[in-house]
């Protein structure tokens, strides 16, 4: 569940950087977004990429609810298996090339769009949050990382608008 929470902050908080701090001059805003992708692959591939880790969704739906559960969130995220292998794939190259580990030779030559992920995380939130021992966890998990990003946008726009009149471009002229 943490792990879905991280991976939909993470895309999150960098789509609300993206619009409030745009076409930033610092490195540290470029690092950042970086940052929240990289985050982001490693996360969503947590639960969603191989079966061996331990916090995979296999290792908590039943084995027997697995094709159920699979063919539910093709439904719910609108691909066909063919679609989600293809953008499977896209994530765990990324992260596998780029995010976990650099790969010199990498063909990943951009992040994903993570729309595709985003309902999948969502889907599974769902569909896990009645399984876990849930705590104080958010219900939902669209509208808890929703308000996360908007709760940081106030301090991004104070910090960017300081950052780039104080600071000025992150390489001399």
């Amino acid at each position: 569940m943490y792990c879905l929470l991280e991976f939909a902050q993470a895309v999150k908080v960098k789509r609300m950087l993206t619009e409030e701090a745009s076409d930033p001059a610092q490195n540290f805003w470029h690092y950042i977004n970086g940052t929240l992708m990289d985050l982001a692959a490693i996360q969503w591939c947590m639960v969603s990429g191989s079966d061996e880790n331990d916090t995979h969704w296999k290792r908590v739906v039943l084995k027997d609810q697995h094709d159920a559960v699979r063919s539910d969130m093709l439904k719910a995220i609108k691909l066909d298996a063919d679609g989600w292998k293809a953008y499977w794939s896209s994530v765990v190259d990324c992260r596998n090339q780029l995010a976990a580990h650099r790969d010199l030779q990498a063909k990943v030559m951009s992040f994903p769009h993570y729309d595709p992920a985003l309902a999948a995380a969502d889907f599974m939130y769902t569909r896990l949050y009645p399984m876990g021992d849930v705590g104080d966890l958010p219900q939902r998990l669209d509208v808890w990382s929703n308000h996360v990003a908007n709760n940081m946008a106030a301090i991004v726009r104070v910090a960017f608008k300081a950052s780039s009149s104080t600071f000025g471009p992150h390489m001399p002229a």
